[in-house]
């Protein structure tokens, strides 16, 4: 995928955010069974210490609001979101600070470490496998030493109702987003929201690209599982941990 395209890609998403970012967050209120699944798993961990939580596309701030509802006492929760509608949003949900930042920028705007960094909902929207795997990579480098990584991936793909959403790249033809499917990779696709007059670009993972993007960062400490959706596998859930600091 060249550079032109990944703009086009990029700035068809923010346009659809801006127009649609109000109505997203709003109807985007409860949160996922899997992070009640996630939730189990790491605060289970034999010395695991939920502190810190960096959640990165965080946008209207229910991952944090959940994660907070959770924990016996109050979290460092810090919050990136590049859509000023969603950030608004988050404001109501207690963090400690809340960032607009571009997670395709070449690094991340921050510099500590954190006991859980979460990406929910955001490799979908990461056009090109390099990109998505330079944000896994800048991701796993804000996790402290015995942290985790979160990661979900959406299978659109493998579910029929939202197959339904699908539309040709055809309808992007004459817009200032219109591009060259031959540069697009496997998996990539024009989705519609509510009416279908606003579209976003998404891209579907299969086993094979998740398996290779996970193994790209430097732990095999791999949990895994799906969840949520009305089939209970709607997104595929990825717990990295970063090995602890010797002793």
């Amino acid at each position: 995928m060249n550079a032109a395209t990944i703009a086009k890609l990029r700035a068809l998403n923010a346009h659809f955010y801006r127009e649609a970012g109000l109505s997203f967050g709003q109807r985007r209120q409860s949160p996922w069974t899997g992070w009640k699944t996630t939730w189990q798993r790491v605060s289970s961990r034999p010395g695991f210490l939920m502190d810190g939580v960096l959640d990165l596309g965080c946008g209207n701030g229910r991952l944090g609001a959940f994660l907070n509802a959770q924990s016996s006492q109050p979290l460092r929760w810090i919050g990136v979101e590049q859509s000023w509608s969603l950030l608004k949003q988050a404001q109501r949900a207690g963090s400690d600070a809340l960032i607009r930042a571009d997670l395709m920028a070449p690094s991340l705007p921050l510099h500590g470490h954190f006991s859980l960094v979460a990406l929910c909902a955001v490799l979908h929207h990461v056009p090109s496998r390099r990109l998505r795997r330079r944000l896994l990579a800048a991701a796993f480098d804000q996790v402290r030493p015995g942290g985790v990584l979160l990661v979900t991936f959406w299978r659109f793909l493998d579910c029929e109702r939202q197959r339904s959403k699908i539309r040709p790249w055809s309808l992007l033809q004459g817009t200032p987003w219109e591009i060259d499917p031959a540069q697009l990779e496997s998996g990539d696709r024009l989705l519609s929201w509510e009416t279908g007059e606003i579209l976003r670009y998404c891209h579907g993972s299969d086993a094979t690209e998740r398996k290779e993007l996970i193994q790209s960062l430097p732990s095999s400490d791999v949990d895994e599982f799906d969840a949520d959706g009305r089939e209970g596998n709607l997104n595929h859930y990825v717990l990295v941990w970063k090995p602890a600091e010797s002793s």
